[in-house]
């Protein structure tokens, strides 16, 4: 499987801007021989939304915009936006999730079960975690995909994990073939190798 990442600086809160470019560098993507092309975390509306989360009539649009670039699309692609809660679970009324893309719809929805609440990161203000995360058929493969937090927490590689649950290890334990995770990750020195080592 051939697959592109496309990065690109989203604008908060500008749906059709970020879809634009979600759409461009899909195309791009595409002719150059890419068969799924994968997008940063909260791309759609932009990272952090912060507030904008807390306003029915933001997360009303975010998912029309889902729906409409899903339809314009003629590549497979990954794309981070804000969704809603898994299977209508009590608490936030958002979630940080990702969407495969493909076939003029939603195929698949990601849910975040991890949400980082250290440092300049407050997800679990505005978000509710995934209660379960699920391993898709995709191209052949056994696909498995992650948002950002998600792989941060691998008891082989912290001295005390911050979290009881390892989304990687239960998706692999599905059979996931090839691990995705989308992320909107701060700059930090040596983070890049910090990621690889853990990896």
């Amino acid at each position: 499987m051939r697959i592109a990442l496309a990065q690109f600086n989203p604008t908060v809160g500008d749906l059709e801007g970020n879809s634009a470019k979600i759409r461009d560098f899909a195309a791009d993507a595409q002719v150059r021989g890419a068969q799924l092309v994968v997008f940063s975390e909260l791309c759609l509306c932009g990272y952090p939304p912060q507030d904008l989360i807390e306003r029915p009539s933001f997360l009303k649009r975010n998912l029309e915009a889902l729906e409409k670039l899903a339809r314009k699309l003629t590549v497979p692609v990954i794309v981070g936006y804000v969704g809603s809660p898994q299977d209508g679970a009590a608490g936030k009324s958002a979630a940080n999730c990702a969407a495969l893309l493909a076939g003029g719809r939603i195929a698949f929805e990601q849910r975040k079960m991890l949400l980082p609440t250290y440092d300049v990161f407050d997800e679990s203000r505005y978000f509710q975690p995934a209660r379960s995360q699920s391993a898709l058929e995709f191209c052949g493969s056994r696909l498995g995909i992650t948002i950002c937090e998600d792989v941060w927490n691998d008891k082989n590689f912290w001295a005390k994990p911050l979290y009881e649950r390892d989304p990687v290890a239960e998706l692999v334990g599905q059979g996931s073939e090839i691990l995705i995770n989308i992320s909107s990750s701060p700059y930090q020195i040596d983070k890049r190798a910090q990621r690889y080592d853990m990896l």
